[in-house]
């Protein structure tokens, strides 16, 4: 088998792929739906135990990983400060650890502050790396 060397034909062949994609994943999509509409219970369908629902998870995580390393580094300074970057994070860890703590019903205080923190030390990772990294313009 050949390379494909003309740049139009790996084009072409990339939005294939990500057609193809999208295909697949409709039709996980309209399965996992059709399953809900015949009476299975949503926590049956949207569970790991569903290798569907498993398949368009894997499938999700992939893309997002992938997609993280479609950046370039910055040239100039990062664009929010790194104190406003820990406020943020705070404000989330706060909002996040008290909804647990009502859902949980205030029984469980340090699983609600656990689930806070997690949530939070993830959502201020993806946004000091997101104030590092743009999309690059230079291909």
């Amino acid at each position: 088998m050949k390379k494909i060397t003309d740049e139009r034909l790996i084009v072409r062949n990339l939005k294939n792929l990500r057609t193809s994609f999208l295909v697949e994943n409709g039709f996980i999509l309209f399965v996992l739906a059709y399953q809900i509409i015949q009476g299975k219970p949503i926590g049956q369908v949207i569970a790991y135990d569903n290798m569907l629902f498993l398949a368009l998870m894997v499938g999700c995580w992939t893309t997002i990983g992938l997609s993280v390393t479609v950046s370039a580094p910055m040239e100039d300074k990062p664009k929010i400060r790194p104190g406003k970057l820990l406020a943020i994070g705070l404000i989330i860890f706060a909002i996040v650890a008290l909804l647990f703590l009502l859902l949980l019903r205030g029984k469980h205080l340090l699983v609600a502050l656990g689930s806070g923190l997690i949530i939070a030390a993830i959502v201020t990772g993806i946004n000091v790396l997101s104030n590092h990294f743009r999309y690059s313009d230079k291909d």
